[in-house]
């Protein structure tokens, strides 16, 4: 749809804030290095605190509501024209999952996300995203992980081969499912990913000027 907009939305982790997190992990500078158009929004969680849990945004609608809030400000401040929401990814680091993984499971726009990135980000709750996983290969996880969080994927393992989901422990744009170990210490798990899954993702490029 030539009105649709694009959304990336992040959750950022434990002791963070928005402003930490664009100058940390260049989330800005990998967008406009992946060439895709999207607009990139980094939803502010829990400031400065060790806590995951996301308020609203958990609750059913959450994030359909969000979204629209921040279109209408954009439209209020001329930066849009009068837009559908099109695909969106939802993305998290460490203690982001909460947040994200309710955003797809309860948020009202399943059929609008498109994939889910997830940065050292699967924790608890991940059963939830099955149900999306089981509405079609469009519908699509990456997640990058530290060995700390390796049972936790070993679990949700266990679920795909119940549910006959398949997946890879490498990068492939055409897999559905993407679980890929790393030795890149946690909180550089952001750093060059971002731009290659974006790379890689369902996302339109921009438009020469």
């Amino acid at each position: 749809m030539d009105n649709a907009v694009d959304l990336i939305v992040h959750f950022h982790g434990w002791n963070n804030d928005v402003l930490k997190v664009m100058e940390k992990f260049s989330m800005v500078q990998q967008l406009v290095a992946s060439n895709k158009n999207a607009i990139l929004v980094l939803a502010q969680g829990p400031y400065r605190a060790s806590d995951s849990h996301g308020g609203k945004i958990e609750d059913k609608n959450g994030l359909k509501n969000f979204i629209q809030e921040i279109i209408q400000i954009l439209q209020s401040e001329q930066r849009i024209e009068l837009v559908q929401i099109g695909k969106i990814i939802i993305s998290a680091h460490s203690g982001g999952y909460r947040q994200a993984i309710f955003a797809v499971a309860r948020g009202g726009l399943q059929e609008n996300i498109a994939e889910v990135f997830l940065f050292d980000a699967f924790y608890r709750e991940t059963h939830r995203l099955i149900p999306w996983l089981q509405l079609g290969r469009s519908h699509r996880l990456r997640s990058i992980y530290t060995e700390h969080l390796a049972p936790e994927h070993q679990d949700f393992v266990k679920l795909l081969t119940k549910t006959q989901l398949k997946y890879s422990q490498y990068f492939l744009k055409s897999e559905q499912i993407i679980l890929c170990p790393t030795n890149v210490p946690h909180n550089k798990v952001i750093q060059g990913t971002f731009q290659k899954w974006l790379e890689g993702s369902c996302l339109s490029d921009r438009k020469s000027q």
